[in-house]
């Protein structure tokens, strides 16, 4: 069988023995094939996240299945790509999110803060970095406090102030008229 048709059965067969059979094939592009196939099982998922070709590691961690312990080892992954990736996805866990929020690469760090289910400590934490754009992405997350909102509703720049006034939590608090008491029980209370 040709390699052309080999990869099309690997991106739409939907028996599990045969993806497993390509998955294993010495072709990475048929490997990477299995692996954006939305019937691939996790079990496949997960040996493949080892794969020695980055761009295979990648597929992976954005494969919607990619169980939450590959997507923690995925985070440990020497490419940035791939890690930024797995900051990304929404079965990533709060733990390998705030391990990810302290990543090394600047690139990871940002997409953690685009993740929806970033935790909102994690978000303090990164609200303090010197980007412009990693404070623009956290006064979008729906998870920041608002204490740390009406901080960078206080920023030198304007992207972020602008971002601020996109938040759901900054506009529902702006609409009540109740931002002191909300900052107030937000600081002392941290219930937003």
């Amino acid at each position: 069988m040709s390699n052309s048709r080999q990869m099309r059965k690997a991106m739409t067969v939907e028996s599990p023995k045969i993806l497993d059979e390509l998955s294993r094939h010495e072709d990475e592009d048929i490997r990477a094939a299995v692996v954006v196939n939305p019937s691939t099982p996790q079990d496949i998922l997960d040996r493949l996240s080892r794969d020695k070709k980055s761009y295979i590691r990648y597929e992976v961690a954005q494969h919607p299945n990619t169980p939450t312990e590959t997507l923690a080892e995925l985070s440990r992954d020497r490419d940035y790509v791939v890690r930024s990736v797995v900051a990304q996805h929404p079965n990533t866990s709060v733990t390998t999110l705030i391990r990810l929020s302290k990543d090394k690469d600047e690139y990871v760090r940002r997409r953690v803060t685009e993740n929806p289910n970033t935790p909102w400590d994690a978000l303090i934490i990164l609200s303090q970095e010197e980007n412009w754009e990693i404070s623009q992405a956290v006064a979008q997350n729906p998870n920041t406090p608002l204490d740390i909102l009406d901080r960078l509703s206080r920023d030198e720049s304007g992207m972020v102030r602008l971002s601020v006034t996109s938040n759901p939590k900054w506009l529902a608090v702006q609409k009540s008229g109740l931002l002191d008491i909300a900052k107030f029980a937000s600081k002392w209370l941290n219930v937003l």
